[in-house]
Order: C-alpha cells, then sequence, then structure tokens
C-alpha cells in the first residue's frame, strides 16, 4: 500500500534528501572520515603534481630542448643547468606523488569496488615507475651535458648527440607509459560513475581523458613522426576530479547503500 504523506512530511523528504546530497546530515562516521581524508590527499597531490610538471615538462625542459638541434640543446641546458637538473628532480617527485594519488583513489573507491579500485591503483603505480625510467634518461642527459664523468674519450659533438638521444629515450619512454594512464583514467571514470558520493559527469572527462592518452601512445609507437597530441585537448579531465576533491571531498558521505548507482533502492522506492 503506498503511504501519502502530508505536506509537512513532504516538505521535511525534501530537506533531508538536500542534506544527505550536500552531506550535512548527521555526524561523520569512521567510513566517510576515511573517504573525506582520502579525498583531499589524492586532490592535494594531484594539485602538487600539476604545479610540479607544468614547471619541469613545460617551462624547463621544452623551453630547453631544441629538437633536432644537439649543439643548441646542449648549450641552453648548460648555462640552466641548475633549472634542469631541478626540473629532473621534479619529474621523479611527480612519479612518487602518483604512487601517493593511487593509494588514495583506491581507497576512496574502494566500497565501489575492490577490484576495480585495486586494479586502477595498479595501473597508476605501473605508469610511475615507467615515468621513473624515464626520468632516469634524464639524469643520464644531464651528465652527459655538463659532468664531467661522462666527457672522457668522447668529443664533444659525440657527447651532445648522445645527451639528445637520452632526451628522446625520456620523450619515447614517457609515451608508452601513458598507455597505463590512460587505462587507469578508464577504470577511473567507471568508478566515478558507478560511485555514489561522486558526481557522474565526472566520468566524462576522465573518459575522454583516458582515451586521449590511449590514442596518443597508439599513435607513437605505430605512426612515424605522431603529432595529434589528442590528449593536449582532452588530458584536462583529471584536472575536474582534482577541482572536486579539493572543493568537496570533505563532505563525501558513505551512505548505508553506498557502492554502484545501478541496481539500488532507496527504502521509500521499496515501499
Amino acid at each position: 500500500m503506498t503511504e501519502t504523506l502530508t505536506p509537512t512530511q513532504a516538505k521535511k523528504g525534501r530537506f533531508n534528501k538536500r542534506a544527505r546530497r550536500a552531506g550535512m546530515e548527521g555526524p561523520a562516521g569512521p567510513g566517510d572520515q576515511s573517504l573525506r581524508r582520502a579525498a583531499l590527499i589524492a586532490g592535494s597531490a594531484l594539485l602538487a603534481m600539476t604545479v610540479l610538471s607544468v614547471y619541469a615538462y613545460l617551462v624547463v625542459i621544452d623551453g630547453l630542448v631544441v629538437d633536432g638541434d644537439a649543439a643548441k640543446t646542449a648549450s641552453n641546458i648548460a648555462e640552466a643547468e641548475g633549472r634542469f637538473r631541478i626540473a629532473v628532480a621534479c619529474s621523479a617527485l611527480v612519479a612518487v606523488l602518483d604512487v601517493v594519488v593511487a593509494w588514495a583513489l583506491r581507497v576512496l573507491f574502494a566500497p565501489v569496488s575492490e577490484i576495480v579500485s585495486s586494479l586502477a591503483a595498479a595501473t597508476r603505480v605501473a605508469y610511475s615507475a615507467v615515468l621513473v625510467v624515464a626520468t632516469a634518461h634524464l639524469v643520464v642527459a644531464s651528465q652527459l651535458l655538463t659532468g664531467p664523468e661522462g666527457r672522457a674519450g668522447f668529443t664533444t659533438p659525440e657527447l651532445q648527440a648522445q645527451g639528445l638521444l637520452q632526451i628522446d629515450a625520456f620523450n619515447a619512454v614517457w609515451d608508452a607509459g601513458l598507455l597505463l594512464f590512460g587505462f587507469h583514467l578508464l577504470l577511473l571514470a567507471y568508478l566515478v560513475v558507478r560511485s555514489s558520493y561522486t558526481p557522474a559527469w565526472l566520468g566524462i572527462p576522465l573518459a575522454a581523458a583516458g582515451c586521449g592518452y590511449l590514442i596518443d601512445s597508439f599513435g607513437s609507437i605505430v605512426v612515424r613522426d605522431y603529432s595529434a597530441e589528442v590528449a593536449a585537448f582532452t588530458g584536462v579531465g583529471e584536472a575536474f576530479l582534482m577541482l572536486w576533491l579539493l572543493a568537496r571531498g570533505r563532505r563525501i558521505r558513505l551512505r548505508d547503500d553506498s557502492g554502484p548507482r545501478a541496481g539500488r533502492q532507496s527504502l521509500g522506492e521499496r515501499r
């Protein structure tokens, strides 16, 4: 039998529904605190990674490296050796923060799916390992172009050519590793859409970003001189998640019916 609600009960029900959406109804439980802490850690780490990545890759490395010109690249790096080494250190720190983000997102989405959240974390950690390997090529490049230990037995043009090859190797390894990162973002998009405490629309830019990285990574492997850079337009998807985690992560509430959205019914719907 369907219950008839009085105007007062209906108004109270609408208020409670809004309160649940805002995360204001009742005190936060231990599960809520764990999710909120994980959300803030993930958001903060993503913000730090964004700052470090922009400085290291866009400002320093892209600003110093001249494609196809080993002598000019070597000259630029020699003149800005300190900045180049700091950029390499920032790249290594980004890899460490990727592991932190992987752990935090795994905690955040474990209530949705233990298996998928663990797989998403594993792919991000694997991507972090690839980034460390790629960064090692930058370390070798800096030694070849600025360190006396790499000069014995080689002419200056040879050292410059080898240094540029190491930088090219960094880009090649990183591009290949983006396959893992793209797959990670697709899994993350699935978790976001299925979660009851994150907005489903966030899954759209995340999925678009994942597809962009996959296309670019496959393209760089299959196509010679690939230069489409789809991820340059879709890669901001993770930034939306970062902003949401920082702005709304502290208000996440793990409901009694938490888990995948599909197939759940509220108590009122079951009646």
